[in-house]
């Protein structure tokens, strides 16, 4: 029976090694990829439906399911990018922000501009 056990603790091995490499492949890309702001902004507009600052609360079971999948998703995907590069969240904030308040001044001034005539 020991050999038996030495087998599947050998196979057992192979297997975390296989997913430590796996997951540090993941975390790798992933640094990468927070590099570049394009793909920050796509990260943000995910995280944005996954809704994972939202309560998932709801009277009704399968909307409130629903919206919980949804932050699962996004949780995970946070996860990830602590993991990976833990400053990446508060720029792709900070960018998102800056961002929101550019198009609402180019909104301001569209208004301005169509009642000045």
């Amino acid at each position: 029976m020991g050999a038996m056990w030495d087998g599947h603790a050998k196979e057992q091995e192979a297997l975390n090694e296989l997913e430590r490499q796996r997951r540090e492949r993941v975390v790798n890309d992933l640094k990468l990829l927070l590099e570049h702001p394009v793909f920050r902004r796509y990260v943000w507009r995910v995280l944005s439906f996954c809704k994972v600052m939202d309560k998932s609360m709801d009277a009704n079971s399968m909307i409130m399911a629903f919206r919980e999948g949804q932050r699962d998703i996004g949780i995970r995907i946070m996860q990830d990018i602590m993991e990976a590069k833990p400053e990446a969240y508060e720029l792709m904030r900070a960018e998102h922000t800056k961002a929101a308040q550019e198009e609402a001044a180019q909104l301001e001034k569209m208004k301005e501009e169509i009642e000045n005539g």
